[in-house]
């Protein structure tokens, strides 16, 4: 285990729990579910597409360490409802997106088991340089920098976009124990 491994394991297990008490209270049938503002629905990303999205990115970051992806992959059709580009589209009817306990378990299994795996990884192995697209490496080079922008960073921007939907929906802020 290295310093910087213990670092972005710090940081994801921050994400992880940030995660779980923005959704907590979250009531399942509005989970798909866009705001309806006074001229229709408030076109942003609910936490279904959210938290589905984010369960794409922690497999990424096991197959760049060269560990097996498939420990923390989501299923397969993810991709089709959750990758980038992809639209988020309200979900009366719950069927286009899976249900809140999927995507949940989905998302939480996916951040603890890699968070883990990373931990243990040497520094050597953090400052290597990654083996994404070269978009992407051009402004984070190293292993390191690329796991702890797709476990932290990333994840944080969109957490920011479920704290959002919270307040257009009526809810509270998430309450949070971390700090």
């Amino acid at each position: 285990m290295g310093e910087l491994s213990e670092v972005i394991w710090a940081n994801a297990v921050r994400t992880r729990e940030t995660g779980r008490a923005l959704a907590h209270d979250i009531p399942s049938e509005n989970f798909a579910r866009l705001p309806m503002g006074e001229g229709g629905p408030v076109y942003m990303n609910h936490p279904a597409f959210v938290f589905g999205h984010l369960s794409l990115y922690p497999a990424r970051v096991l197959k760049m360490a060269g560990c097996n992806p498939k420990l923390a992959a989501a299923p397969y059709w993810y991709e089709e409802v959750f990758a980038s580009g992809t639209i988020c589209r309200d979900d009366p009817f719950a069927d286009i997106y899976p249900d809140k306990q999927e995507i949940m378990t989905q998302f939480d299994r996916g951040f603890a088991v890699t968070a883990d795996l990373v931990r243990q990884l040497p520094d050597e192995i953090m400052e290597e340089t990654h083996t994404m697209s070269p978009e992407f490496g051009s402004t984070l080079l190293s292993l390191g920098a690329a796991a702890e922008y797709l476990l932290n960073n990333h994840p944080m921007f969109h957490l920011g976009q479920v704290s959002a939907w919270r307040r257009c929906m009526g809810l509270e802020a998430a309450e949070w124990c971390g700090g």
